[in-house]
């Protein structure tokens, strides 16, 4: 495939930018219990996370009926926990470098997330890196379409679209089998960040383009294409 000059980054937030992971795993853990299931732990959430949600649930032993029954509940309680400690997690070792860098080099980007984007905005204000002109995220907590189906992919997809963007313009970046598997569809560049909900081993099973363990690796794969385009 020809590599063309990146113009745009898409960041998925949890566990890519944002450091939450181990606060995901005990919000999950909190969930699961209210539930009468057993809690998670970090290998088991990386072995076993997947979008839309349902599928997660019903590995982790719900059945399909009390999910259906269940939904919005297990999503309220979720957040019931997450949204008052999200406040203390940081960024990702790399975030911060990786951003400003982007900044100068006038390469567009743009955070496409499970999460809310009230909250993802929130986050981004405290941490001082609210340099991003567009989230694409949901909206309220009461939003259970994540629960059935993937949500994100489509919102980027329109976007890149409406931007006129060529797919090989186009980096994704994340933490978790579900935006390889996103990028991979439509053609973009893919990148996987070790670390955060995957585990490695599901991250290269997705057989990304780039498989990294911190975000400032970032910066060498976008010069390389740059510097292929030229060539081209």
């Amino acid at each position: 495939m020809t590599k063309d000059k990146i113009k745009l980054v898409a960041f998925d937030w949890n566990g890519t930018i944002f450091a939450d992971t181990n606060l995901v795993v005990r919000a999950m853990s909190h969930t699961l219990v209210k539930f009468r299931l057993k809690p998670t732990n970090l290998k088991e959430l990386q072995h076993k996370m997947v979008v839309p949600f349902k599928l997660y649930w019903l590995a982790m032993g719900m059945k399909l009926k009390d999910f259906e029954r269940n939904v919005l509940t297990i999503r309220k309680t979720y957040f019931t926990y997450y949204e008052p400690r999200e406040g203390l997690c940081r960024t990702r070792a790399g975030s911060r470098e990786i951003l400003d860098w982007l900044e100068t080099q006038k390469i567009n980007k743009v955070i496409f997330s499970n999460h809310m984007e009230s909250h993802i905005r929130k986050q981004l204000k405290r941490l001082e890196i609210d340099s991003f002109k567009d989230i694409l995220g949901f909206t309220t907590v009461e939003d259970t379409s994540l629960m059935h189906k993937r949500g994100k992919e489509s919102q980027l997809e329109e976007y890149v679209i409406k931007n006129r963007l060529k797919p090989n313009e186009v980096l994704v970046v994340g933490d978790t089998t579900e935006e390889i598997e996103i990028g991979k569809k439509f053609g973009y560049v893919t990148v996987a960040l070790s670390g955060g909900n995957s585990s490695t081993r599901r991250l290269k099973a997705t057989k990304p383009d780039h498989l990294i363990h911190h975000l400032k690796k970032l910066k060498n794969i976008i010069q390389d294409h740059g510097r292929t385009a030229a060539k081209n």
